[in-house]
This record gives C-alpha cells, sequence and structure tokens, in this order.
C-alpha cells in the first residue's frame, strides 16, 4: 500500500500531463492485498488457499504466504463446535454474517473474530 500513497499524483513535464504514480503503480489485487480487513479463501477441505496480508497480522504470521495450506477448521478455529456452526450455517443458508467465533493466532493466544464469511461454488 505504501507505494500508492505519494506526495502527489500528477505530474507536469513541459505541460504536458504525465500519468500519476498512482495510474502507474494501480493493480487491483492491491485493494484486496492491503484491505484493513483480513481476507481469506478456503477450499472444500477448509485448508487456506489465499489469505490477504492483515489476515496474516491480525493471526500474528509473518506473511501471508504462511498461512497458504493451514486447515481453517483444524489449525485456527479453537472450538469444533464453533466449525460445526459455521458449517451448518453455511450449508443452509449459504452465508455467515456476523459470526463471532475465536482463533488461534500463532503464538497460541485466542482472538475473537468476527466472520461474514459464503460459501462459493465454482
Amino acid at each position: 500500500m505504501k507505494k500508492f500513497i505519494k506526495n502527489n499524483f500528477s505530474n507536469k513535464n513541459n505541460g504536458e500531463s504525465k500519468k500519476s504514480d498512482f495510474e502507474n503503480n494501480f493493480e487491483p489485487q492491491n485493494f484486496v492485498d492491503y484491505s484493513a480487513i483480513g481476507i481469506f479463501k478456503l477450499n472444500t477441505d477448509a485448508v487456506i488457499e489465499y489469505a490477504n496480508q492483515t489476515l496474516a497480522q491480525i493471526l500474528e504470521f509473518k506473511s501471508r504466504s504462511d498461512l497458504i495450506g493451514i486447515n481453517f477448521k483444524d489449525e485456527l478455529i479453537s472450538e469444533s463446535t464453533d466449525w460445526e456452526k459455521l458449517r451448518a450455517k453455511l450449508y443452509k443458508q449459504r452465508i455467515a454474517k456476523n459470526f463471532i467465533i475465536p482463533l488461534k493466532q500463532n503464538s497460541g493466544a485466542s482472538i475473537f473474530v468476527r466472520v461474514d464469511i459464503r460459501a462459493a461454488s465454482d
């Protein structure tokens, strides 16, 4: 995100406008990667396939790549009953909003998070 924060977004050179640094460096994926909220994608086995850097920070991982391959259900959810409740809601409604669950941080501590999650199909 730091590359988006520049003092000037437009440059003038001999009266001609140049593309701004923002325009030159704009990548839509950066909005997801550096969002203020944690974002992740699970496969059907509850294994993390994608995580943004914010989620890594919330869960005290050095980088988002450290989360890839972790089983969300087995390694991050503190109570198996929470997973079953979440899974049942997703199965029935395909969406779970404002679902509060404790997740395990990398240090082993638990942190309560609010999850908005939906089941997607290919």
